[in-house]
């Protein structure tokens, strides 16, 4: 004799929130969007999500700045969120409707994560969807700074800049300190470089011409310790640093990267 399902109340639950995982290994090739998403969270698929949503006016993330079209980041902030419950809502009827929801809440779960697939391998499927383009003048440039990561950091950091238009070799990097010559870009789309200040020696006169107190007085550094003194007011502080790349196919345009004390 076959034994029945003992908690038949609990089956039902647990089947509608699997079913959209199965539906992204079964119907699609495969999937961008594989895992849970919400403010504060950090990643490619973050970056992936934010253009995803920006191909659509109604669910664009921002006109300019941060997450705007070409400007993708991949921090899950509040215009992120404002962006999905936007989706969430136009999609009422699949996302939200079947988990007992009336309005969207930002929260990229199981059925925004298939709806999403969807609109990337099949976004003409999807009525509505790119009937209002975001109509946007882009300016051609044969080398471009997509983003970098990480985005802050103090002296020393190791960023890595993605584009396109990148050489293998030959590579300048030109910033507000000084410019860094022959860097490699191994697939020409990402371009490694650590952040540091030119070493610059002063002599005394230099010194006595160009240091000056909040008085607007000269004053000398008489002591090591007195420059720890200067550094440790710098604490807290962020300061951007400018940069573009530029080779035999152009120059770039110029990206900031936050600079730590």
């Amino acid at each position: 004799m076959t034994q029945g399902l003992r908690y038949p109340h609990l089956l039902i639950p647990a089947i509608f929130t699997i079913l959209p995982y199965l539906a992204m290994s079964q119907i699609l090739p495969q999937a961008v969007f594989i895992r849970n998403l919400s403010l504060g969270s950090r990643g490619e698929d973050v970056f992936q999500l934010q253009k995803t949503l920006n191909k659509s006016l109604e669910t664009q993330i921002a006109n300019t700045g941060p997450g705007s079209p070409g400007q993708e980041t991949s921090y899950f902030g509040s215009l992120t969120k404002n962006a999905v419950i936007r989706l969430q809502n136009k999609f009422k009827a699949e996302v939200l409707v079947p988990v007992g929801l009336s309005q969207g809440t930002g929260f990229v779960g199981p059925r925004t994560l298939l709806k999403l697939n969807q609109l990337v391998f099949s976004p003409k499927s999807v009525s509505g969807w790119l009937d209002k383009p975001v109509e946007k003048s882009v300016v051609t440039q044969s080398v471009k700074i997509d983003r970098i990561t990480p985005e802050l950091g103090p002296s020393g950091t190791v960023i890595n800049i993605y584009g396109e238009g990148f050489t293998k070799e030959n590579n300048t990097l030109h910033n507000i300190f000084d410019s860094v010559y022959g860097l490699s870009s191994s697939d020409g789309k990402v371009i490694s470089w650590k952040v540091e200040e030119p070493t610059i020696s002063l002599t005394q006169s230099e010194i006595d011409q160009y240091i000056k107190d909040s008085s607007g007085n000269y004053f000398k550094l008489t002591s090591k310790d007195e420059g720890q003194a200067l550094l440790a007011g710098l604490k807290n502080v962020v300061q951007p640093v400018m940069f573009y790349i530029e080779n035999a196919n152009g120059s770039s345009n110029v990206f900031i990267f936050q600079r730590t004390f």
